[in-house]
């Protein structure tokens, strides 16, 4: 990892990670009005000049107005295009993870209808740690413990890029206070109703017990060790026993069961990531129990997981995308 000392550092390490790209293409800049993305937008502007700007609405706050209201000044003072969406419905339950799901199918759609080709959001080194901890508290396991990529495939069209992962917020923040960058403070951040908020405010106990970010950086390496072998050994697996065709995906009963238990569940959570074309596979919980119940008996009821419907017939497994499904989407092309 990079010692970061400077702003100067901010700007070396945001150009190192930006220097292949293509100066004409069309990059989407995730914007919520917060320090990091503000950042972000500033540097973007300065050093590409075809970029479009998208804004979330999640509509959780009464002055999210203001939040927007700041976007657009700054886009138009830059000559900007800016978008933004709202969340019309927003959830109760399990609010955070439905409002990361809704914004990134927003997100999606805009840059399918705008033909960009990568998105860009400001996550940095701070959040880098906090997902890990988030996810090492919650038993997740070596896929999570990975944290997130420098890049990431969204949809065979869109990729997800993350110029700041590298890039502790501390020396975000100077950026910001030098460049007397315009930015909204979004107190839910800190909120200790959220797990997020709660690490936060307890992050200082965890730094006098020695957490480091070099000791965190230090296990995401091992985790992408061992996870890269396992891709391998389920990409030569799917290689070697799935047959893909317009309806879905198939495989023989007898060479599933042959196939390591953890190739067997990583298999799987990828088969149903593909065919339902969803950003994130199933829980491994969801996956766990499935696969027990693939491989326990030969009477396997039908299920569905994320619009997927899995099911066995003269000893061949099939996934196919459900037909509520197949006729949602069908009404999408149509119209």
């Amino acid at each position: 990892m990079m010692m970061f000392k400077n702003m100067t550092d901010l700007e070396d390490s945001f150009l190192k990670a930006t220097h292949h790209w293509i100066q004409d293409e069309p990059y989407c800049v995730a914007v919520s009005g917060g320090m990091d993305s503000m950042v972000l937008l500033h540097i973007m502007s300065i050093h590409f000049s075809n970029i479009v700007v998208f804004t979330f609405d999640h509509g959780l706050r009464d002055d999210t107005h203001k939040d927007l209201a700041l976007v657009q000044s700054f886009c138009d003072e830059k000559g900007i295009d800016m978008h933004s969406a709202k969340w019309v419905s927003p959830s109760r339950k399990r609010l955070h993870e439905h409002a990361r799901v809704a914004r990134y199918q927003a997100m999606k759609d805009f840059c399918t209808h705008r033909q960009c080709k990568f998105l860009l959001t400001a996550h940095h080194l701070d959040d880098q740690m906090e997902t890990i901890m988030m996810r090492f508290f919650k038993g997740s396991g070596p896929m999570g413990l990975r944290g997130m990529t420098p890049f990431q495939k969204l949809s065979p069209n869109l990729t997800l890029l993350r110029p700041f992962l590298d890039i502790p917020q501390s020396i975000i923040f100077e950026y910001a206070q030098k460049y007397s960058i315009p930015y909204i403070i979004d107190p839910s951040n800190t909120h200790q109703k959220f797990w997020r908020g709660q690490y936060r405010y307890h992050k200082d106990i965890f730094i006098s017990l020695g957490l480091k970010y070099e000791h965190i950086l230090h296990m995401r390496r091992q985790m992408i060790e061992m996870t890269d072998f396992i891709r391998e050994q389920v990409q030569e697996a799917e290689h070697r026993i799935v047959t893909t065709s317009e309806d879905g995906h198939s495989f023989e009963y007898k060479k599933f069961i042959e196939l390591p238990t953890v190739i067997q569940r990583k298999l799987m959570q990828k088969i149903i990531q593909d065919t339902s074309g969803f950003t994130y596979p199933p829980s491994y919980v969801f996956i766990q129990k499935l696969v027990e119940k693939m491989t326990s008996s030969d009477l396997f009821k039908p299920m569905t997981i994320q619009t997927c419907w899995i099911f066995k017939k003269n000893h061949i497994f099939k996934v196919s995308v459900s037909k509520s499904d197949q006729r949602r989407r069908q009404k999408q092309i149509l119209s």
